[in-house]
């Protein structure tokens, strides 16, 4: 007889995790990105991106774009002569 309580486990906690994420996603419908530490993949939500100035296409999924992007809300708004959020 084969025991794939390990199996059952697992799968348990995998689908816990996607419905957290998917609640928190509903709950904030913004500012969400993820990271695949496995397969350092990011994916920026377009709301997330919405919040600093960018629409979806602007702004690709990748880390160096992530981190630098809060120097290019300082650019961007100098540019256009924001001085308030």
């Amino acid at each position: 007889m084969l025991d794939i309580t390990e199996r059952k486990v697992m799968e348990s906690l995998c689908k816990q995790s996607q419905e957290r994420h998917a609640l928190a996603k509903r709950a904030t419908q913004d500012g969400l990105w993820d990271w695949n530490i496995l397969t350092n993949e990011e994916y920026l939500f377009p709301p997330w991106k919405e919040i600093i100035g960018f629409q979806d296409g602007e702004l690709p999924n990748h880390k160096s774009e992530f981190l630098g992007c809060g120097q290019k809300m300082v650019l961007q708004r100098k540019r256009y002569g924001i001085t308030s959020r």
